[in-house]
């Protein structure tokens, strides 16, 4: 894990961001994410779920990489996040066949998608695992907040087969 932990100049780079970024491995993910951003190069990685744009920060630690976040409002106000020149913002709602449409390519394609949604109630994530899977997306989908709300537990991370998940959070 050292080589998730010491990420070379990773504190450099989340200073001033938000200290979310700076909390250690099993406390928060986005250590995880900017490590998992190391594993491709010149690739689209998809953010499902904006908010504030810490997640797509953490994914555009490569800089190879060009990070596709979504949100359906901008919350993001933090100019170092905003300014990022590969992250690219996109008020849509992928979760609507239509809006989804344009970008089915790009997003089928990716190597990885971080999905963190919001209510938090697993119906939302179920619903877009079982279309990534009707498509035979073949990448990694990260999700959010397994354990953290019951209704992920129930309407989502149990539903999925065992030998389909994989549970990083500690």
């Amino acid at each position: 894990m050292d080589h998730i932990r010491d990420l070379p100049f990773y504190s450099e780079y989340s200073s001033g961001i938000d200290f979310c970024l700076l909390q250690p491995l099993g406390q928060d993910h986005y250590r995880l994410l900017s490590y998992l951003s190391t594993l491709f190069k010149g690739q689209y990685i998809f953010d499902i779920g904006t908010h504030v744009g810490n997640s797509a920060y953490a994914l555009a630690y490569n800089e190879k990489n060009i990070v596709h976040t979504f949100d359906i409002v901008n919350n993001v106000t933090n100019k170092r996040i905003m300014c990022r020149e590969n992250i690219e913002f996109h008020l849509c709602n992928l979760f609507d066949a239509t809006s989804r449409h344009p970008w089915l390519e790009l997003l089928l394609g990716a190597p990885m998608i971080f999905l963190d949604v919001d209510p938090h109630n697993g119906l939302m994530e179920m619903a877009f695992y079982q279309f990534l899977v009707e498509n035979k997306y073949n990448g990694l989908l990260i999700c959010d907040d397994i354990w953290y709300f019951k209704e992920m537990r129930d309407h989502f991370w149990s539903q999925i087969p065992t030998q389909l998940k994989y549970d990083l959070t500690a």
